[in-house]
């Protein structure tokens, strides 16, 4: 007979999915839900494998992203991957309702003494620091492309906003490389005691960028979008690169994607409602799945359970 505890959480995870579900009907454009709904079904029904393949990659992106955390925390303490998976999936999902993440520097904390406060601190910023790069480095050159050998519009510098706009993406990728020395006198200053192995957490970023990247690209061929390599994932680029710009809540992330997608691509003779089905896919793939597992491990086990879990799993 199953206890008072275990339908209890039940009850939890079915509120948790209903809000969250309640929230995608609220900031996603009811036309554009029927459109998702209607093309992914089309597409999904005729050939299965398509979602395995979206599937895949977006277990690899998330495999990555645990990976390179473990490799930051290691610096300091071992952990396990299972231990690296617990914090990095609960702490995405409490980032759901804030900008730029920082839930997710808040609940990892949970998890370590107060006494290493400044050490997380650190190691959250290096970890989201070395997606910026990749994708400032990347979305600039993809920007300069596209404005030099297809004159899309929105790049041309008919105003001042355009050009501010450039502007702040370089100032934004310059201040992250230079960041770095400046990153490591801050452990020398603070004395954190920190051995990372900054090789290996680039690696990982540059692999993640290029994983979640391509997985829109992949998506765009599914799609029967006919566009040349160089020119597609330029245009990808550029949308991660806009995007980063805006600080808003991370639920809504699908919505600014979404806008800057079909304002860069349109450009390029890509039907918006293909767009529009290819960024709620990515975003229900790479952030509200994984988000609804973390959700499903916080209500289901309290944060003493979960340093219970991880103290068995390293003993």
């Amino acid at each position: 007979m199953i206890s008072n505890k275990y339908w209890l959480a039940i009850i939890k995870i079915l509120i948790f999915s209903v809000f969250v579900l309640f929230l995608i009907y609220t900031f996603i454009d009811k036309s554009h839900l029927y459109v998702v709904v209607k093309q992914s079904f089309s597409i999904f029904i005729q050939n299965p494998i398509i979602l395995i393949i979206i599937l895949l990659f977006s277990v690899i992106n998330w495999m990555t992203e645990i990976k390179k955390w473990q490799v930051l925390v290691n610096s300091f303490k071992k952990i396990s991957f299972l231990e690296a998976t617990i914090q990095t999936l609960t702490s995405h999902s409490m980032s759901l309702f804030t900008p730029y993440k920082t839930g997710d520097f808040a609940w990892k904390l949970m998890y370590f003494n107060k006494t290493n406060t400044k050490k997380i601190l650190y190691l959250n910023a290096v970890n989201n620091l070395s997606i910026a790069v990749f994708t400032y480095i990347f979305g600039i050159v993809a920007l300069v492309y596209l404005f030099l050998y297809h004159n899309l519009e929105i790049l041309k510098f008919k105003n001042n906003l355009t050009f501010w706009v450039f502007m702040v993406l370089i100032v934004m990728a310059t201040t992250s490389y230079l960041l770095i020395p400046y990153l490591k006198k801050i452990i020398k200053k603070h004395q954190l005691d920190l051995q990372i192995d900054y090789k290996s957490v680039g690696i990982l970023a540059l692999f993640k960028y290029l994983i979640f990247s391509h997985q829109f690209y992949v998506l765009l061929i599914f799609f029967n979008v006919s566009l040349p390599y160089s020119i597609a994932i330029s245009g990808i680029f550029s949308v991660y690169i806009i995007s980063s710009l805006f600080p808003i809540l991370s639920i809504a992330d699908v919505v600014v994607k979404g806008s800057v997608a079909i304002l860069i691509f349109s450009q390029l003779s890509v039907e918006p409602e293909k767009i529009i089905t290819i960024t709620t896919l990515l975003w229900l793939f790479n952030f509200l799945f994984p988000s609804l597992i973390g959700g499903i491990m916080i209500l289901t086990n309290n944060t003493k359970d979960w340093k219970l879990i991880l103290k068995k799993t390293t003993a």
